[in-house]
C-alpha cells in the first residue's frame, strides 16, 4: 500500500515531511483527490518494481512546491495519469536516477500541467503523452547521459497545445522532440544543448490549424561531426509551416 494515500480526499496540506516507500508508491492521489498541496517535502521510492514515487490518477488542481520527488530504482519519479488536470509543480526537484527509459515526470492524457522554476532529470526529464495545454517555464531539464540515448523533453502521441519558454535543456541525444502534436506550439527564449542528436527535433505535424513558433532560442550543437547531430530539424510535413526567428544556432567543438 502507498505510504500516503489520498482517495477522494481534497484540500489537504502536507508540509515539511519525509515520505518514503519500498515496493509501492510513496504518494498516491486517487480519483477525486483535488486541491491538495505538498510543500517542503521529500518523496522517495528506493525499491525496484516500477512504482512511481508520486502518482496521480484522476486528481485535479494539486500543487507540489519546494519539494524533492526522487526515484532511485527503476521507476518514473512523478506520474500524472488519466485526466489529472490543472496540476502544478513549482520550485521543485523531480528526478529518476536509474536511466532504463524512465522519466522525471510522465504525463498521460491529462491537461493543464504547469511546471515552473524546477529541476527535472531522467533518461527523459519530461514526457508528455496524449495531453493538452502543458506549460513549462524557467526550468532546467537534463536527459540522462549515462543511458546513451535520451530526449530530455518529449511531446508526442496526440498531445495538443504547448508553451515552452525560458527553460534550459541538456541531453545526451535530443534536447526537445515534438511529434504528432496539434494546436498552438510556442517554443521561445530557451537554451537547448544536444550532443548526439538534434537539439530541437520535429516529427510529422500535419493537423490543419496547428501553429508552431520557434522564437529567440539559443541552440547549441556539440559533437557536430557525429551523424545526426544538428540544431533544429524538421523530419516530416508541418501543417502551416513554422516561423523560426531570432534564434542563435551555434556549434561547439571540444578541444
Amino acid at each position: 500500500f502507498p505510504s500516503l494515500y489520498l482517495g477522494g480526499a481534497s484540500s489537504n496540506t502536507v508540509a515539511a515531511s519525509v515520505i518514503k516507500a519500498i515496493g509501492n508508491n510513496a504518494v498516491y492521489l486517487d480519483l477525486n483527490a483535488h486541491g491538495n498541496t505538498f510543500t517542503g517535502d521529500l518523496v522517495t521510492n528506493d525499491s525496484p518494481g516500477g512504482w512511481a514515487s508520486f502518482y496521480t490518477w484522476g486528481a485535479d488542481s494539486n500543487t507540489i512546491t519546494d519539494t524533492r520527488v526522487i526515484s532511485r530504482d527503476a521507476a518514473t519519479a512523478l506520474v500524472v495519469d488519466l485526466v489529472s488536470d490543472m496540476n502544478m509543480v513549482l520550485r521543485s526537484t523531480v528526478t529518476t536516477e536509474t536511466g532504463m527509459g524512465y522519466s522525471g515526470i510522465y504525463v498521460y492524457r491529462s491537461s493543464g500541467l504547469y511546471v515552473a522554476d524546477s529541476y527535472l532529470y531522467g533518461e527523459r526529464a519530461l514526457s508528455i503523452d496524449g495531453s493538452t495545454g502543458t506549460m513549462a517555464r524557467r526550468n532546467r531539464f537534463v536527459g540522462d547521459f549515462s543511458a546513451g540515448y535520451s530526449d530530455a523533453v518529449e511531446i508526442y502521441s496526440g498531445s495538443r497545445d504547448l508553451t515552452f519558454t525560458s527553460n534550459t535543456v541538456t541531453a545526451a541525444d535530443s534536447g526537445l522532440w515534438v511529434n504528432a502534436v496539434t494546436g498552438g506550439i510556442l517554443i521561445a527564449s530557451n537554451v537547448f544543448t544536444g550532443h548526439w542528436g538534434e537539439a530541437v527535433g520535429f516529427g510529422t505535424i500535419t493537423a490543419v490549424g496547428t501553429s508552431v513558433l520557434i522564437d529567440s532560442n539559443t541552440v547549441v550543437i556539440h559533437n557536430p561531426a557525429t551523424q545526426g547531430a544538428a540544431g533544429i530539424v524538421f523530419y516530416g510535413p508541418l501543417a502551416g509551416g513554422a516561423p523560426v526567428q531570432n534564434n542563435a544556432i551555434v556549434t561547439r567543438v571540444s578541444g
